[in-house]
């Protein structure tokens, strides 16, 4: 009977204990962006144009993009308002979002919630609780710092085919204080790895351990505490997650007020963002897009983005074809700024003005005046239209900042050259006529031109025209004593050379500086050359060629590129010329040349 009665104790507490523990439903939600139609409209058309110039999967993940969701959890500030922690790049850069409670009783949506705050350095997002919403309950953070080894608990909704549902994983924290760059874009933050499953949709969820609860001690009740907020998954590795750690999530909460006073300086905090906006113009394209809209890299009419897609930059590519659409359409509008901006110190501002969370600016560039209208967000001023960005559709590809190799595919190369000759005078004798000549190579003119079918190959031909002289002896008899008198004539011999062939170019910039080694091998033939002795069954022949220059230019755009070159042009002779055969033909080039599209 004791052993009855202990076992109906034990079993009525684990139950009490097990309901004792806090729903988390009623702490975590699914976030969702929301969108106007006209912002639809435009994420639509916008899709159709990627897809129909062969960007399919951007196409889709910007369609995605409409009904992408993340997760969040609720959070009582020290101010005693209720505020959804999330990240970033849930709230992207939304105004509002809509929150969506999954409990038991039904899901409970709620409707614009305004984006009050986010991270300059990390991916966090700060989103207003309504004051009038109850029965939800908010979490807290826990104190201690985990350890490896620690038992965690995730907490989100990740998509189960494009609809959120609900999971709570179990792992343990694998490292403690892992420091990389590339996660935290090269803030230098630690952040916390861990095994607790984490999937597409979990961003912005918490990273949970299971404590005592410090208020009854009668009671062995236990509660979740907030030790991160779930933000990277390593698709490349095995239960590789990670969670921003909850000291660095507190520092973006405890700032919002001293943020919002700031944003409220009004006109100064615009002004400083337009100073930072063309001091971007120095850096790279992707770092110049933090300064684009969605709005405006939306809102590009058809041919504008074909004509852009089509001279696309090598970082808006990869980040179409690899990364987020949205960001890879800001990069291709921040390459187009770029591009019709030669000499930054001839921009200059103009009139700066603000009402309400609008503001225009009005820039001068080169006698020449420009427009741009701008609009505030959570994520500060952002462009959302300029007259800077070229409107017509036979745009270049931008040209990037810093070093890289370029990616020439497509590209034609025309050139006109000068080739001084190195091969010493040759020397031909006819010793059955007794007839001496030598031959002294002169200056050639060609032109060659180069089809790249790949980023570093290319499909070449080549023309040169130039001159020989000869210096011709002529032993003529005249008696039978043997006597005889020298005749020596000189003769400009004219001929020509069509080789074609392959070649290799490792096309590299830093900004607007293009330099290239280059290296082609050819095969053709040559005609004149071989009218010595005016043995004219000489006068056709092949030979090979063998050609390695190194080019030095300025670019335009990375599709437009003006250069020098020099180098050694080598020609092989595979036909004999005559009893004395010529083998070899060597000359300096020195090219001037052009890239284009």
């Amino acid at each position: 009977m004791r052993k009855f009665l202990l076992s109906v104790v034990l079993c009525v507490c684990g139950i009490f204990t097990i309901n004792a523990q806090q729903d988390l439903k009623k702490s975590v939600c699914v976030v969702k962006q929301n969108y106007t139609d006209a912002e639809k409209e435009a994420f639509e058309k916008t899709a159709s144009t990627l897809f129909s110039n062969s960007y399919m999967s951007a196409a889709r993940r910007l369609r995605k993009g409409l009904g992408g969701f993340g997760s969040g959890f609720l959070y009582r500030a020290d101010n005693g308002k209720l505020y959804i922690i999330t990240n970033k790049h849930v709230v992207r850069d939304a105004k509002s979002v809509q929150l969506t409670f999954k409990a038991e009783g039904g899901d409970k949506t709620i409707s614009n919630c305004n984006v009050i705050a986010k991270s300059d350095s990390m991916d966090i997002a700060v989103v207003e609780f309504p004051a009038t919403e109850t029965g939800y309950v908010p979490l807290s953070f826990d104190a201690d710092r985990v350890v490896d080894g620690t038992n965690v608990w995730s907490a989100g909704f990740p998509g189960l085919g494009d609809e959120p549902a609900w999971q709570l994983g179990n792992g343990v924290v694998s490292n403690d204080n892992l420091v990389n760059m590339e996660l935290t874009d090269s803030v230098h933050i630690a952040v916390i790895q861990h095994t607790a499953q984490v999937d597409p949709g979990s961003s912005g969820g918490p990273l949970l351990v299971l404590k005592e609860n410090s208020k009854d001690k009668s009671v062995a009740l236990k509660e979740y505490k907030v030790v991160g907020m779930n933000t990277w998954k390593a698709f490349h590795r095995e239960n590789a997650n990670f969670s921003l750690m909850a000291k660095d999530i507190q520092k973006v909460i405890n700032s919002i007020g001293s943020v919002s006073a700031a944003k409220n300086n009004g006109e100064e905090e615009f002004q400083k963002q337009v100073e930072k906006f063309i001091e971007s113009f120095n850096k790279s394209s992707i770092e110049m897009s933090a300064f684009i809209s969605n709005k405006m890299a939306t809102s590009l009419s058809e041919d504008q983005l074909t004509a852009m897609l089509k001279n696309i930059s090598t970082n808006a590519n990869n980040s179409l074809r690899d990364g987020d659409a949205v960001d890879g359409l800001k990069i291709i509008v921040a390459d187009n700024i770029k591009s019709q901006i030669r000499t930054l110190s001839d921009l200059k501002v103009g009139s700066l003005s603000t009402n309400g969370d609008s503001g225009i600016v009005t820039f001068t560039y080169r006698k020449k005046q420009y427009t741009s209208s701008w609009e505030k967000n959570s994520d500060g001023w952002q462009l959302t239209s300029t007259d800077i960005i070229k409107t017509d559709v036979n745009g270049n590809r931008a040209v990037e900042s810093g070093f890289r190799v370029l990616d020439l595919d497509g590209c034609g190369n025309v050139s006109l050259d000068l080739m001084f000759p190195l091969t010493d005078t040759y020397y031909f004798e006819d010793e059955f006529w007794s007839e001496k000549a030598d031959y002294t190579d002169k200056i050639k003119f060609g032109i060659s031109y180069a089809h790249f079918f790949s980023r570093f190959v290319n499909w070449n031909a080549s023309f040169d025209y130039g001159m020989v002289e000869r210096h011709n002896t002529d032993i003529v008899y005249y008696n039978m004593d043997n006597e005889y008198t020298v005749e020596e004539t000189t003769t400009d011999l004219k001929y020509f050379s069509l080789v074609t062939g392959f070649g290799a170019q490792c096309p590299m910039a830093v900004n607007r500086i293009y330099f290239a080694p280059d290296v082609k091998a050819q095969i053709g033939f040559r005609n004149g050359i071989g009218n010595f002795l005016d043995d004219s069954d000489h006068d056709m022949g092949f030979l090979a060629c063998v050609e390695v220059t190194f080019n030095v230019g300025f670019m335009f755009s990375d599709e437009s590129i003006i250069y020098i070159g020099g180098g050694i042009n080598r020609k092989k002779i595979l036909s004999e010329l005559s009893d004395n055969s010529l083998d070899k033909l060597k000359y300096f080039v020195l090219r001037i040349g052009y890239v284009f599209d």
